[in-house]
């Protein structure tokens, strides 16, 4: 039961100028994983573990997104230790709190440098018009 007590940590949200940077050269999936490796790294130097739920609450995402976005660290050699997993558990297991940082240091200098920003180019006007179309398809009114 020692191995599921809570601790309370203290986890940076928001950094203004490094998430506009990561936004502009990853896009909002981009920004999501990287602050999923700040606040999980941050919460392993406080001696916690956050589970997929804590972490899709804290990123207002699905637990089937965190999930998702774990499974593909997972396979660019990435592992994030959550409050499910064990220590020295085989693949993707630290040895040290130190070799883990490390290793979520390299892949964050390293995702996706070719990244660019998604551009958005409907006109809210055009996307109110396709919603009045699909309300009157599908329930035969106008909203």
């Amino acid at each position: 039961m020692d191995l599921c007590r809570k601790v309370s940590v203290k986890l940076t949200l928001h950094d203004p100028d490094e998430d506009v940077e990561v936004y502009r050269k990853s896009g909002l999936m981009g920004l999501r994983r990287h602050k999923l490796l700040c606040i999980t790294k941050e919460a392993i130097e406080q001696g916690a573990l956050l589970s997929y739920e804590d972490i899709a609450f804290i990123l207002t995402s699905s637990t089937a997104t965190i999930k998702r976005d774990m499974a593909t660290m997972r396979r660019t050699e990435l592992t994030i230790p959550t409050r499910g997993w064990r220590h020295d558990m085989g693949r993707g297991s630290f040895k040290s709190v130190r070799d883990l940082i490390a290793h979520i240091e390299r892949f964050v200098s390293n995702y996706n440098p070719q990244a660019k920003p998604f551009v958005w180019t409907a006109t809210a006007d055009s996307i109110l018009e396709k919603l009045q179309r699909l309300c009157q398809v599908i329930y035969g009114t106008q909203h």
